[in-house]
C-alpha cells in the first residue's frame, strides 16, 4: 500500500500524453519571460495517467512554452490547424482561467504531428 507521500513522488514522475489541433497563431507572451502561448483545442489522449483529459477537453488549453520544448520545430513555424503531441509532467499547476493555462514547467515537449 503506498502512503501519501510515496503516491504523491508517483504522480510528479508520471508523464501524461496528448494530442492537439493549434487553435490560434502562435505568438510570443507580451511579458519578459520569454516564452510563447500555445492554444490547443480538441484535445485527445494518448496516455493520460493522471485522469486529466476531462480537465484539458472542456475548453482547451493554453501552453506556455520556452523554445527549448519545441522539438523540430520553430515556434513562429506553427500554423492554425496542426496537430501537435505534447507531454505533461504529473498532475501539472494550472490557472483556474478559461482556458486553462500550463507553465512550461510542467511540459516535457511539444512536437508536430507529420500527416
Amino acid at each position: 500500500m503506498l502512503n501519501k507521500n510515496e503516491n504523491t513522488i508517483k504522480s510528479q514522475d508520471s508523464l501524461s500524453e496528448f494530442q492537439g489541433v493549434i487553435a490560434e497563431k502562435v505568438l510570443p507572451n507580451e511579458d519578459v519571460s520569454k516564452t510563447y502561448r500555445v492554444f490547443l483545442s480538441n484535445i485527445e489522449a494518448i496516455s493520460d495517467d493522471e485522469n486529466l483529459l476531462p480537465i484539458l477537453n472542456n475548453f482547451g488549453l493554453v501552453l506556455n512554452l520556452v523554445k527549448g520544448q519545441f522539438q523540430a520545430i520553430r515556434p513562429n513555424k506553427l500554423k492554425v490547424g496542426d496537430k501537435v503531441i505534447f507531454s505533461l509532467k504529473g498532475i501539472p499547476p494550472m490557472t483556474m482561467s478559461i482556458p486553462p493555462q500550463v507553465a512550461g514547467v510542467a511540459v516535457e515537449y511539444i512536437k508536430l504531428v507529420e500527416e
